[in-house]
């Protein structure tokens, strides 16, 4: 009876959600104020939040509490990749990108405001300024870790001003697919192979230009030469 009340009750908080009574990264209200709305037990009310967390819906964060989580419903392998067993998978993630992400640049031409894609050059040019250090030094892991938050915030960033929810549910792909190229020993075997050229910034000022099939090619050479 209880497992029942807490399902519930975890669905009443998922509806919370879904109306924007909470909102992602916004904590929860308090135990005591949900024992009070729901008129249960803490018990209750702790294994309601357990199901969400299991769910991916909610977040505990050490010493500040229960959150929504940023992106509510998706878990850290949504499409179960660690499952596959496959030694060459980052192979596949890539050709999965080059064909949603070009596309991609051309929703975000139509559909981003000007302010929108400002964001998207303001990472652009940190990106840039830190690519130079990069190339003319021999980089640290901590140089290689703050790239490697850049590049996932520029991409992350470009699937959000597409503006289709569906294309937003598929981040943890892209995602998942730079951590994999920003290990540093892997990155650093990159740096080996000669002069490279970033294509942040070109990126950035095609779609500042609104020039839509210029973005779509640049983002097609700009996965190619990662891989």
């Amino acid at each position: 009876m209880s497992q029942t009340l807490a399902k519930e009750i975890a669905k009443a908080i998922e509806q919370d959600i879904i109306d924007k009574k909470l909102i992602p990264k916004q904590k929860i209200p308090s135990e005591q104020l949900l024992i009070e709305k729901f008129s249960v037990s803490r018990s209750t009310i702790r294994e309601a939040i357990k199901i969400l967390i299991s769910k991916g819906v909610l977040e505990i964060r050490r010493g500040k509490g229960t959150f929504v989580c940023n992106i509510p419903g998706i878990c850290e392998d949504p499409l179960g990749f660690n499952f596959l067993n496959i030694i060459n998978i980052n192979d596949y993630l890539y050709e999965t990108r080059e064909i949603f992400e070009p596309a991609i640049c051309k929703l975000v031409v139509e559909r981003a405001t000007d302010i929108e894609i400002e964001k998207i050059g303001k990472i652009a040019k940190e990106m840039e300024k830190l690519d130079k250090e990069i190339l003319n030094s021999i980089p640290s892991e901590k140089m290689i870790f703050k790239f490697y938050k850049l590049d996932i915030s520029f991409h992350t960033l470009l699937c959000t001003l597409s503006k289709n929810p569906i294309i937003e549910r598929l981040i943890p792909v892209v995602i998942q697919s730079i951590e994999k190229s920003y290990i540093p020993e892997v990155f650093l075997k990159k740096l080996t192979k000669g002069n490279r050229q970033s294509t942040h910034t070109y990126i950035y000022l095609a779609l500042k230009e609104r020039n839509a099939d210029l973005a779509f090619k640049l983002m097609q050479q700009h996965l190619k030469n990662k891989k």
